[in-house]
């Protein structure tokens, strides 16, 4: 049942006191609205100290952002552990705007926003921070096709699975300026 035909029934429904009408039409009518917010609109939480749009939780205040050709070397033994990034956004996922890749010279990190937790603007672009735990993640070559796809590539060119550093973020700031 959709919440248009039962918003129909609770109308039509004399049996059923008032109160407990509105309260249960509430109940669903905040629950879609919710429902909602989570189908992929992006949503800017806070604003930072400078003015810059935070997309996903606040921003810890440290520790400080890393470029991230800085940490690249280091990649490797920082796995596993929560870090500040900052680079140039090269790339942003072209279906919902659940990831982007982050970029510092020639080199270049994918950062995904939880498990869907949260959406940037397609069309982002500029500098940003990052914040969120950084993950090696051997990608089978169906992911690989998929991030490919998303990214406005063609798909064809993927051949095999992949191996990427990966920062699952957190909190988004896109720096303006």
């Amino acid at each position: 049942m959709n919440i248009q035909s039962f918003e129909r029934s609770c109308k039509q429904n004399i049996g059923v006191k008032p109160l407990l009408l509105a309260l249960l039409c509430g109940v669903l009518l905040a629950g879609s609205a919710a429902a909602g917010e989570q189908s992929g609109s992006p949503v800017v939480v806070e604003k930072s100290s400078s003015g810059n749009a935070v997309y996903g939780g606040a921003m810890p205040l440290d520790p400080p952002a890393q470029a991230v050709a800085a940490v690249s070397t280091q990649f490797a033994e920082l796995a596993g552990t929560d870090i500040k990034l900052s680079g140039r956004i090269s790339k942003v996922c072209q279906k919902k705007g659940c990831w982007m890749m982050l970029s510092d010279g020639d080199q270049a990190l994918r950062v995904i926003f939880g498990k869907h937790d949260f959406f940037i603007p397609m069309d982002t672009a500029g500098n940003a921070i990052a914040y969120g735990r950084l993950e090696k993640i051997e990608m089978p070559l169906e992911e690989a096709k998929h991030m490919a796809k998303e990214a406005g590539q063609d798909p064809k060119t993927v051949t095999k699975p992949e191996v990427e550093y990966r920062l699952t973020a957190t909190s988004v700031e896109i720096v303006q300026g």
